[in-house]
């Protein structure tokens, strides 16, 4: 993760749980950001700001993302055939694409 969402608001809160709170539940629940938005024409990758709030460059975090897939694609492959992290990708995979 991008050392910028270990960066916190006034109030004391994590970027990272802006993520997590208002966009990553926003999209997933109801199909929208429910707080902050899409950054466009910056060259930063987060911003906060009092009226608006959590802001992210759309381009930032599609690269951070893809890094971090890429990442997590290693680790499975190089992960042994009882590993925590191949047991849960293997259960979650065959959860959602099992023919049956």
């Amino acid at each position: 993760m991008n050392p910028e969402f270990r960066r916190k608001d006034p109030s004391g809160k994590k970027y990272s749980s802006f993520l997590w709170d208002d966009f990553r539940c926003g999209l997933a629940h109801s199909f929208s950001i429910e707080k902050g938005g899409i950054l466009e024409g910056t060259n930063r990758y987060v911003r906060f700001d009092d009226k608006k709030g959590f802001g992210i460059d759309l381009w930032f975090f599609f690269e951070d993302f893809k890094h971090a897939f890429k990442t997590f694609i290693n680790d499975l492959r190089k992960a042994s055939k009882n590993s925590i992290l191949r047991n849960n990708f293997l259960a979650r995979f065959d959860k959602l694409f099992a023919k049956g």
